[in-house]
């Protein structure tokens, strides 16, 4: 993968500094040689497998593909060329869901691999490769997907593993900031529903050029997207204006292997009025800190159940890239309309226990008082502790008040998160350390809330989500007496 990066490097640095007269027959040989070691190492190092690929192999052949089409005068040039992309359009049908998600469970790879197939597509359309139109469309699919999942502040949910993967680095971006595709997609597709910024960015300028900016500055600034379902990777947005949240209701991805997937079934991502309130803590490090890493991707990290204090699916020792797939989600109902979105979901990765359970959760989101019903259910049978996570973003003030309502606090916004009432009794709620990675070998300090109940199957506990601060917190309990009224 490192190789094939590098090889396309080359390749670009061949272009932009061919016409200079500091680059000379010996910087050319030097040049030609390099790429041929590298296409020789690239096709006898892929990284294939019968059982699993991923966006590593795809990074092979795109490297490929590269040398192949860009110096022809290589003797195998052409088989270079024909064997990565017939298998990069294999590997999309494979890799690439029908809604245009990548297969790997996480926003972040979900990025990279269409910065993969974004760049393959563009160079054999400069050289008149044809490529079939339901390639081109499924491409489009993916940047769509981008389109949907990023946050009303342009940032994206990092959902999944991120390690800051990029193929091209024009410009040094922080992991959050997938925006930058989307001024390339409406540059190249002329579409005005990928604009959501109104400057170009650096990458569009340098691959479409003067052309490029015009296109993009002629296009209109698009409305915030509204609620949408991508059934095939389980990520539903319910979302209004600046009011956002993303669920979770997905596998682990790749048929099961779950290689960059975290335990963050039926979790979700809050956004509300100008920043993240409750939050996907991220990935942090891979191999260098194996306690961190599973710290990371385990059920308390995210905003879930976990009962009997099992992960959601089994973490195994020493497999820092694989997790159990013992739990199957399956989406219930989904309904959205002016007024509400209605999501839920289900998972049964804790009927492996000895008296097993089904952990249900609804999400019922109101636009017009900006509130956000949680509803967790359990179907089963046995007493249980279940341990219900909620984590909040980075520069947030929590407080807990009365061991049952928390408030979340920034310099403009408060948010609340209540127990209904008549839920509250056995529930005991503290206070925890958690870190916020917004980047690989990033981390900063945040907290997050737990309430632990003691209690047997079956079970139901409702929180609600909404704009109330400390010295109104009666506000919350009308509101929480008016849930029955909301029409689903």
């Amino acid at each position: 993968m490192e190789v094939a990066f590098r090889a396309i490097s080359l390749c670009l640095s061949f272009y932009f500094f061919r016409n200079s007269k500091y680059f000379d027959l010996e910087l050319l040989k030097l040049l030609l040689k390099l790429l041929l070691s590298h296409a020789e190492f690239i096709k006898s190092n892929l990284e294939f497998s019968v059982r699993i690929t991923s966006n590593h192999y795809l990074s092979d052949l795109l490297g490929l593909f590269f040398i192949g089409v860009l110096f022809p005068e290589f003797k195998k040039s052409r088989t270079w060329t024909d064997f990565a992309l017939k298998e990069l359009l294999v590997e999309m049908d494979k890799q690439v869901y029908a809604d245009g998600a990548n297969w790997e469970a996480s926003t972040s790879y979900h990025a990279l691999v269409t910065e993969i197939y974004l760049y393959a597509f563009l160079l054999a359309k400069e050289n008149q490769i044809k490529i079939e139109d339901k390639y081109w469309n499924k491409l489009e699919k993916m940047f769509l997907f981008t389109r949907a999942y990023l946050k009303p502040d342009a940032t994206a949910p990092l959902i999944g593993d991120c390690d800051n993967g990029r193929v091209i680095l024009w410009q040094k971006r922080p992991a959050t900031d997938q925006a930058y595709l989307l001024a390339i997609a409406a540059t190249f597709f002329q579409d005005e529903r990928f604009k959501i910024l109104s400057q170009a960015s650096q990458e569009s300028l340098w691959l479409f050029g003067y052309f490029g900016w015009e296109t993009l500055t002629s296009l209109p600034i698009t409305e915030v997207p509204s609620s949408s379902s991508f059934p095939d990777t389980g990520i539903y947005l319910l979302r209004d204006k600046d009011l956002y949240l993303i669920a979770d209701c997905g596998d682990i991805g790749i048929k099961g292997r779950g290689s960059h997937a975290h335990n963050d079934l039926l979790s979700f991502e809050l956004f509300y009025r100008d920043r993240t309130f409750f939050v996907d803590p991220g990935s942090y490090i891979y191999t260098a800190d194996p306690t961190s890493r599973n710290m990371f991707r385990s059920t308390s990290y995210h905003n879930s159940v976990m009962i009997d204090e099992q992960e959601i699916n089994e973490i195994y020792p020493g497999q820092l890239f694989s997790l159990g797939s013992q739990a199957k989600p399956k989406v219930n109902q989904w309904k959205t309309t002016a007024d509400f979105d209605f999501l839920e979901a289900q998972h049964d990765g804790y009927l492996r226990l000895s008296q097993g359970v089904i952990h249900k959760r609804q999400f019922l989101f109101n636009k017009i008082t900006a509130c956000w019903l949680i509803t967790d259910l359990f179907e089963g049978s046995g007493e249980h502790l279940f341990s219900f996570f909620f984590n909040f973003d980075e520069n947030l003030q929590v407080e807990l008040i009365d061991n049952t309502s928390v408030i979340i606090t920034d310099e403009e916004n408060n948010l609340s998160l209540a127990l209904v009432a008549i839920e509250r009794k056995g529930m005991l709620a503290k206070i925890v350390e958690r870190y916020v990675s917004k980047g690989y070998g990033e981390k900063t300090k945040s907290w997050a809330i737990v309430y632990n109940l003691r209690a047997s199957a079956p079970e139901k506990r409702r929180f609600l989500i909404a704009p109330c601060g400390r010295e109104d917190l009666s506000g919350i309990d009308i509101l929480i007496e008016q849930i029955p009224d909301w029409k689903i």
